[in-house]
């Protein structure tokens, strides 16, 4: 090429490039724009929702109060964007943008983000169901929506009223060698649904084989001697085609199963031991017979398991699951909180598989939080599993010095242990309860300021052992057919009000305190044999009270007040009063009481080693029962005011006991 033409080529180049620059060419800009609104569920704006275009997150538009935003420069074709705002789910979608031109987008709604979905597995496919199982971080009842477009179609889902974390289900009915997509749409209780992101699978070819193996039988459970693990057993299958079995596990007995393994246990093997269990938790285990095409037959009966040992963590036990089956001492630590659902049955087993403390009594102790809050509805109860229960058959529950307020125990049942309550050291929230046929109902030792109301204690050999306490108050409380009502002893400071004492054997209250206030007030002594109250020591007051027993009140030592109280001898099983109000030291001058009422003792027995102070009675007192009005054979509210309408003496209550 000659120099010439070689200037000429350049010189066209560097023309054609400065039209290229010139303000007035024709070359027109190939961006978009492209605008919306966004929505909630109910179809309400959402203001302050962020959408990026996918390419280019610095292209950016925010939705105002109207739920509108706009996004200008974005490059033509059908181009991806995601809307993102806190509390919500992250939303994409994609729209065609046109050069020069605004898309207006149809308005969407975005899904609120209440929870999280995880461990989205498919978890078998054959060539006519496919098994899918998830987590959600929130109890949950979901569907699977499925089809074989990303428009889904079909559907399958859970109970809607059962609520878990863990999910799994079976979608039926596929074709063979097709590819079908996914989501899982779930919602929390009276919240609404949420919506996981697109999954899919391709079922395989049909198999010659489509006869499933049957359920394993004798499935069987049992703890193993290392803590925190359990072994499922179950007898062998029988199918000449068998390669092995799969094994599930749940915290629900009707939901939530997911399989414990991807590894089949082999046949011959017939057993498998779970080591990744929780202590406190309860749990419920199947077993499914797999072939050598892989098909699944059906599970076989549920078996559970509650976990014993050191519950270091927060636990719930769940009506849902009730009731639980305790195989061995529970143990809950400091760091550890047991939560209780009204109507939940404990149930102790006959044995304790891991022989701590007492080796042959299951025993519950509690150095952390135990929070029993029945209220009003359905009690918790504590009882024995043996088909013909007695008293002793386990241990009990104990408080050990656990941390202060960190036990509430309200409207518990506890049944046919040795010691069904006892607290050391700690101050326990505890009312509205019931002990029943217990070697001892309740003991209470080294504790402050223990309040004790409104309890039920029957057919225990001693209802109540209190001990060694500061300031201890049990009041509004029935101890019934107890061969010892209460026996209180070395405490600082007692007061016993508004109890009734039925049918003991020994005596209703044996007070025997080292210091302190003692006041023993408005409380019901009935009794045919025994001695309704028996004071060793101290100089307490006793008022108000009504006894209907032979042997009403005993001294040993020191000289309390006893003033207002009546006392009668009815219910005597000889047919006639003992000893009424009675002083055994001996000493001269005689102690004065008074003024009481005390009827129906043989002359010289209503007052022995003691005597009354002027203004006491001698007379039968009128009590409501007598006149067979509303109360019941135990009602000894008084007809008439006694000794005036100023002071009325006897059981002060506005119903009967």
């Amino acid at each position: 090429m000659n120099i010439k033409r070689l200037f000429l080529l350049v010189g066209i180049l560097v023309g054609l490039s400065l039209i290229g620059c010139e303000s007035g060419n024709n070359v027109t800009s190939r961006d978009g724009g492209i605008q919306g609104t966004i929505l909630d569920k109910a179809s309400k704006p959402i203001k302050g929702v962020t959408v990026v275009w996918k390419f280019d997150e610095s292209l950016v538009g925010q939705t105002d109060a109207s739920g509108t935003f706009f996004i200008d420069g974005v490059e033509f074709g059908d181009q991806p964007f995601v809307a993102r705002c806190s509390g919500y789910r992250d939303t994409s979608f994609t729209a065609p943008i046109y050069s020069g031109g605004i898309t207006n987008l149809k308005a969407f709604a975005m899904e609120t983000s209440s929870f999280d979905y995880k461990d989205i597995k498919v978890e078998e496919v054959s060539a006519t169901h496919a098994i899918i199982s998830w987590k959600t971080t929130d109890y949950t009842s979901g569907a699977i929506e499925f089809g074989e477009t990303e428009a889904l179609g079909s559907s399958v889902r859970e109970p809607e009223t059962q609520f878990a974390t863990l999910h799994r289900l079976t979608i039926t009915d596929l074709k063979a060698e097709k590819r079908y997509f996914f989501h899982i749409v779930a919602n929390r209780q009276n919240r609404p649904s949420e919506t996981s992101v697109m999954g899919d699978f391709t079922t395989p070819t049909i198999l010659n084989d489509t006869s499933p193996p049957d359920a394993p039988k004798g499935i069987g459970i049992a703890l193993t001697e290392q803590p925190n693990q359990v072994t499922i057993f179950w007898t062998p299958n029988t199918e000449s085609d068998l390669k092995g079995y799969r094994i599930y596990r749940s915290e629900l007995i009707s939901a939530g199963f997911e399989a414990l393994s991807s590894t089949i246990v082999a046949k011959g093997t017939e057993q498998y031991v779970d080591a990744g269990v929780v202590t406190g938790k309860k749990y419920y285990y199947r077993v499914a017979a797999v072939d050598q095409a892989g098909n699944e037959g059906s599970s076989s009966d549920i078996v559970s398991m509650l976990i014993p040992g050191d519950l270091s963590r927060e636990v719930t036990w769940t009506l849902a699951n009730s009731p639980y089956l305790l195989s061995g001492d529970l143990d809950i630590q400091v760091t550890g909180i047991l939560h209780i659902d009204a109507g939940v049955v404990v149930k102790m087993a006959t044995y304790d598989a891991l022989r701590r403390g007492d080796p042959q009594k299951i025993e519950i102790r509690v150095r952390g939080g135990l929070d029993v809050h029945a209220g009003g509805y359905t009690p918790v109860t504590f009882s024995s599993d043996r088909g013909t229960p007695a008293a002793g058959d386990w241990g009990g529950v104990s408080i050990l010095s656990a941390p202060a307020t960190s036990v509430t125990l309200d409207n518990l049942v506890v049944a046919y242990a040795a010691k069904g309550l006892d607290i050391l050291n700690t101050n326990v929230a505890i009312r509205n309860s019931t002990f029943l046929s217990c070697t001892t109902g309740i003991s209470a030792s080294g504790t402050t300021d223990l309040t004790i109301s409104s309890l039920s204690v029957s057919l225990c050999s001693d209802g109540m052992m209190v001990s060694d306490n500061t300031r201890v108050v049990v009041e509004n409380s029935t101890f019934n057919h107890c061969q010892r009502g209460i026996s209180s002893d070395a405490n600082d400071s007692a007061t016993y009000r508004g109890n009734n004492f039925f049918t003991y054997v020994d005596f209703g209250l044996l007070s025997n305190e080292k210091a302190g206030q003692i006041l023993i007030e408005n409380n019901l002594f009935v009794s045919p044999v025994g001695v309704g109250l028996h004071m060793v020591d101290q100089a307490a007051t006793v008022r108000y009270n009504t006894f209907d027993a032979p042997s009403a009140i005993r001294i040993d030592r020191n000289n309390p007040t006893i003033a207002k109280n009546i006392i009668v001898s009815t219910r005597s099983a000889s047919g006639s009063g003992i000893k009424g109000i009675e002083h055994l030291a001996g000493v001269i001058p005689l102690p004065l009481f008074g003024p009481n009422d005390v009827y129906g003792f043989p002359v010289g027995y209503d007052y022995v080693g003691c005597a009354s102070l002027p203004g006491s009675l001698a007379s039968a007192p009128l009590f409501m029962r007598d006149l067979g009005g509303a109360g019941s054979d135990n009602d000894y509210r008084l007809r008439q005011a006694l000794p005036s309408s100023s002071d009325t003496w006897g059981i002060q209550r506005s119903s009967a006991p």
